[in-house]
């Protein structure tokens, strides 16, 4: 059996090293095959020396760079495209998430395909709150998704039926995470979430901020849109036998 973890980076040299360090002791030392790959979209901090010194150490690691900043949806499908486990993992790099949380999903893989983390606790300051609470809304108007926290970057899937997913979706999308859940359940796949720790950002800074903020729901209700009148009805069912 074999495990792909994958996350992507953009200015976080305090906390990429701790976290693709545990994901390797935590996730990957209890699998027969596994790897890491981060996908670092261009940044600027010192993360990619980083991430080359850890490269040297770690064999498993794979680190994939973007020579600009195409932004965090674009840096995720491509280490989701690249991914070659039987079981894809992915969640962020800042340290918000618990690597070792990762089993809280594997327990349930068996019963559902999809399994997404939730932050009942959720650690993050009011734009990030207001942000995913209009998001989740907009989504629950749109296409009736019953996923409380939709967005989280904490989620486990089966190979086979994300492989299928990410054909419904643009390699630039902003919102990937998002688009494959709703895919998922449009197919007919099990969605599961599992209440899992949230951590405080104690470093870094947040992306959207000011006209940042604007722009990005801007660009989201757009690919929301799109995804509904272009994509939607030619989703597939991957369950049909049942």
């Amino acid at each position: 059996m074999r495990i792909s973890v994958v996350m992507p980076v953009y200015n976080e040299i305090a906390t990429i090293s701790r976290t693709v360090q545990e994901c390797r002791t935590d996730i990957l030392a209890h699998f027969s095959q596994g790897e890491i790959i981060v996908v670092d979209d261009g940044s600027t901090d010192g993360s990619s020396e980083v991430l080359k010194n850890l490269s040297k150490q770690i064999a498993e690691l794979t680190v994939l760079h973007n020579h600009l900043n195409l932004g965090h949806g674009p840096s995720l499908m491509r280490a989701l495209e690249t991914a070659t486990g039987d079981y894809i993992f992915y969640m962020d790099s800042d340290y918000q998430h618990l690597p070792g949380d990762f089993w809280k999903l594997f327990s349930h893989i068996e019963q559902a395909d999809v399994v997404i983390g939730l932050r009942a606790q959720r650690q993050d300051p009011f734009h990030r709150k207001l942000l995913s609470r209009f998001a989740n809304n907009l989504i629950r108007l749109i296409f009736h998704c019953t996923v409380k926290d939709i967005n989280v970057p904490f989620k486990l899937f089966q190979r086979t039926d994300l492989h299928y997913l990410l054909s419904l979706i643009p390699g630039n999308a902003h919102i990937p995470s998002t688009l494959t859940v709703l895919a998922a359940q449009k197919a007919g796949l099990l969605v599961q979430q599992v209440s899992v720790t949230h951590l405080p950002r104690n470093s870094g800074s947040s992306s959207f901020l000011g006209w940042r903020l604007f722009l990005f729901c801007g660009q989201v209700i757009r690919e929301l849109l799109w995804f509904r009148m272009k994509q939607w009805n030619k989703i597939q069912s991957l369950r049909s036998e049942t």
